[in-house]
């Protein structure tokens, strides 16, 4: 690095799941906060950092855009990396709904859906991800994912679009950077 020129480094921040949830006064606003362990303390909802996988009640922030504040030229962009309604991970052991089967038939059409896909030959040799389980302790804290039934990483979240969209913050037309 010798000589070069720190200065000129520059930031690209990943808006597409820090909406922070649920819409109403109590929604933290930017600068409010800290990102500490103390819940109350945090503007992002998770009971932990670690929670990463198919988080409740977030929502999309600001849309992508580059240069989106003039006051700050070294922040580059706002981006999505991961796009809105993309799974992060399955969240239910496909072995408890065979096709056909009784749990399975208690499902609604959404569900059965992820199911029928989630049995796709692509998947074979792919297990259940014991990071995106509702209610799982993880470091002494139980995990807040999105309550529904999750598909494999990557695949189309139908539920967890509709989430992230209704709670997105600013609202989608909207940005705190105009």
């Amino acid at each position: 690095f010798g000589t070069q020129k720190f200065d000129k480094i520059g930031f690209i921040i990943d808006t597409a799941r820090n909406g922070w949830g649920e819409k109403g006064d109590d929604r933290p606003r930017p600068g409010e906060g800290t990102k500490g362990l103390v819940g109350g303390d945090r503007v992002d909802t998770r009971t932990h950092r670690g929670h990463w996988c198919n988080v409740n009640d977030a929502g999309v922030g600001e849309v992508p855009k580059p240069a989106p504040d003039a006051d700050r030229p070294h922040l580059d962009a706002f981006f999505w990396m991961k796009p809105p309604g993309e799974a992060d991970g399955i969240s239910f052991d496909i072995a408890d709904y065979p096709i056909d089967g009784p749990a399975f038939n208690m499902l609604d059409q959404i569900e059965k859906d992820i199911v029928i896909q989630s049995n796709h030959p692509a998947y074979l040799g792919k297990t259940l991800d014991t990071m995106c389980m509702p209610n799982k302790q993880r470091e002494m804290v139980t995990t807040n994912v999105v309550p529904a039934m999750s598909p494999h990483a990557g695949s189309w979240f139908h539920y967890q679009f509709i989430m992230l969209i209704e709670n997105a913050y600013p609202a989608l037309g909207e940005s705190d950077y105009d």
